[in-house]
């Protein structure tokens, strides 16, 4: 097998260009990346309208709704690269038929592999609330192998089975790899030897009692005891003061053994790993040498300071006027500098650009570089990494080259996990030595797969923190192994918040410190507030949340409605103007708004916009329209809106070629350049076909 290489001089041209594609009646059917297309993503659904898989498990161009990389006669998409990640979602038996049964009666072709008698089905149960029983999650392995001395195409698909109790919170989960990627069969009869098994057990309001957790060989990892200040036998506060692991193994990516719980009054707060500031903010870790974080007023984490001698780093936070996080420096633990880092963002939060800035003490120098450019859609698609150095900056006159694998694609799950990142350039393949292009594979950088709260599952963990978004899409804090959630960091390793709820008064029943209410397989923690739909790429109508909620929100809604129409019949209501992102009345005289509590939005106390207007947004978030707007505010992470209805597979999406706008544009056939992949220097491009060239970072 030989690898061609790209051309990628002349006409510089829009790599971040995307196509999509709609079924008939609206919901999303493909997406397209790069007008190279390195790839192809193909989106399925239930008659519900709930996701049900996105390209194949097994990555096969022949199960590909799109058929990307397949190449037979009349296929459009045999120029796309082979799919690099796929996943699907199991809701209960017979979630999905095709309108189009021809290639699904043959099972070998289907997009989901048969689970019919196979362990992975008898390991779950049938789930009619949308929530989701099992799932499969096909990864892939960098494609480069060492320094690009090979390459290989190795999928990883791995079929996950939840269980939970009443009230839908994650109980507990099985993985199996024992699929048949020759007939697209799951397996039965294999033993269940404890591969990424997952337990966990709640108190009443969702504080977590015990996690237990293994690697992929079965070994344990996690035998932990979350500790939590009582009296009598009765939880006082919702605190976590100490996790205690027996567990004898450790994947590296989860928590290790804390100092000895001591549950006396007096030693509490003090002589346990965590501790934490009167009103509920964690305020040292003994185990990360962690002996102090200071918060802002508004609930953002400000400064965290190692121990002395430490080989782990001080941070300190900058926010601006709305709260968004702005820059974050590092240093060591003896108040070195280290870096400091600078995000651009837009109004909603989202960051546009990121910059570096580093001290060289030994040379003296100084370095301000622009490291990441974000590309988005309605939601995150990736990264332009292209360093630029601003410091001593010039003019360049490299201006008809265009350079591949700068640009970082992702590819996520239902809850904005980033499974794979691919860049911007797709590899020519000659399987047959007829120095012709036969199939393309696609530039794997980096993939990961993920435990149920967010920790990294470690043998499905490749080239780590080359991406710095990783679980719901939330940008990592490395030097503490958090991440950013926007209103508050999270720890995926304690599968806690290390702060309480701004949102707390609003769900008295649940823990201010639990992750998405305890069902992360579900639903996503919104920005670190509240627990909200996993709402799919390009769609349109939110999925439904807990019934619960949506009838409390009824009557409340009712009830506000009520009351404003009296007062508007007693006194006349002040003048009130509307803002479509919030659907919040603003006054303008009556009473003034009020100060708002824990950063939460609030209409005015103006009667009439209070009761009616706020009646009418209380009904409107019962209804599910709240969360479709939500997940364009916040943090800018949230994912688009989902879609209902069933899908259209009677034909595969139909591929729209980009517009050609110079016939300098790059053939997808192309002729052999060498055996394999080398950096060549660019050539100048003539008008007519000429050696492709490709330009590898360094």
């Amino acid at each position: 097998m030989q690898i061609f290489l790209q051309n990628t001089k002349g006409k510089q041209h829009a790599q971040g260009k995307r196509g999509l594609n709609y079924y008939a009646h609206g919901p999303l059917a493909r997406v397209e990346y790069g007008n190279n297309h390195v790839q192809g993503i193909d989106y399925y659904y239930t008659i519900q309208g709930w996701i049900k898989g996105v390209n194949s498990n097994i990555l096969n161009p022949h199960n590909d709704g799109g058929r990307d990389g397949l190449t037979t006669t009349g296929n459009s998409n045999a120029h796309f690269a082979k799919d690099a990640f796929g996943y699907t979602l199991g809701y209960f038996s017979g979630d999905y038929s095709p309108i189009d049964t021809s290639k699904w009666n043959t099972v070998s072709k289907r997009f989901e592999a048969n689970t019919a008698s196979s362990n992975l089905l008898a390991s779950r149960n049938n789930l009619y609330n949308g929530n989701i029983s099992h799932m499969v999650t096909t990864i892939t392995k960098p494609t480069f192998v060492g320094i690009r001395d090979s390459i290989q195409f190795v999928p990883l698909p791995q079929g996950t089975a939840y269980k939970y109790d009443q009230l839908n919170r994650l109980v507990e989960m099985k993985a199996w790899q024992n699929i048949n990627t020759v007939n697209n069969s799951w397996n039965s009869g294999t033993t269940y030897a404890g591969m990424y098994y997952n337990k966990f057990s709640y108190d009443a309001n969702g504080s977590i009692l015990t996690a237990l957790a293994k690697n992929q060989a079965g070994d344990t990892i996690d035998r932990q005891t979350y500790h939590y200040q009582k009296t009598n036998g009765q939880k006082q506060r919702n605190r976590v003061y100490a996790i205690n692991d027996l567990a004898t193994h450790t994947s590296g990516e989860d928590l290790l053994q804390q100092v000895a719980f001591d549950s006396t009054v007096a030693g509490i707060n003090v002589n346990n790993n965590y501790s934490y500031t009167q009103i509920g903010e964690l305020k040292s870790d003994k185990q990360d040498s962690i002996t102090n974080i200071d918060w802002t007023v508004y609930g953002k984490m400000k400064s965290v300071t190692r121990a002395s001698g430490s080989h782990k780093y001080n941070l300190k936070f900058d926010y601006d006027a709305a709260g968004a996080r702005i820059a974050k420096h590092v240093y060591t633990s003896n108040n070195t500098f280290i870096k400091s880092e600078y995000y651009v963002k837009n109004a909603e939060g989202a960051i546009m650009s990121t910059y570096v800035q580093t001290n060289d003490t030994v040379a003296h120098t100084s370095s301000f570089t622009q490291t990441e450019k974000h590309i988005y859609g309605s939601t995150s698609l990736g990264i332009e990494t292209t360093p630029v150095q601003l410091i001593g900056a010039t003019g360049s006159n490299d201006t008809s080259n265009h350079y591949l694998g700068y640009k970082h694609y992702t590819g996520s799950n239902h809850l904005g996990n980033v499974l794979v990142t691919f860049s911007d350039i797709k590899l020519p393949l000659d399987t047959n030595a007829n120095d012709t292009i036969d199939l393309y594979w696609p530039d794997v950088i980096a993939s990961n797969d993920y435990m149920p709260f967010g920790s990294l599952q470690a043998e499905r963990t490749f080239k780590k923190g080359i991406f710095p978004n990783t679980f719901n899409g939330k940008r990592d804090d490395a030097e503490l192994d958090w991440q950013d959630y926007g209103m508050r960091p999270y720890m995926p390793k304690g599968r806690i918040f290390p702060t309480y709820d701004p949102l707390f008064k609003k769900y008295p029943e649940l823990t201010p410190y639990q992750f998405a209410s305890n069902r992360p397989i579900e639903g996503i923690d919104q920005d670190g507030l509240e627990l909200a739909p996993p709402i799919p790429f390009g769609t349109t109508v939110p999925l439904p949340m807990p019934p619960l909620k949506v009838v409390k929100g009824l009557g409340r809604g009712i009830v506000d409605a009520i009351h404003g129409f009296r007062d508007w019949v007693q006194s006349p209501p002040p003048t009130t103007t509307f803002t479509a992102s919030t659907l919040v009345p603003s006054t303008v005289g009556g009473d003034p708004p009020p100060e708002g509590d824990n950063n939460e939005k609030k209409p005015p106390n103006g009667k009439y916009g209070k009761g009616v207007i706020g009646g009418l947004g209380s009904l409107l978030v019962a209804a599910g329209v709240k969360s479709a707007y939500d997940t364009q505010q916040g943090t800018g992470d949230g994912q688009p809106q989902a879609s209902t209805g069933p899908p259209n597979l009677s034909k595969p999406a139909t591929n729209t070629e980009p517009v050609k706008t110079s016939k300098d544009t790059a053939p997808d056939t192309q002729k052999k350049l060498s055996g394999s992949p080398v950096l060549i220097e660019t050539e100048t491009l003539q008008q007519d076909n000429t050696k492709p060239t490709i330009v590898l970072p360094k």
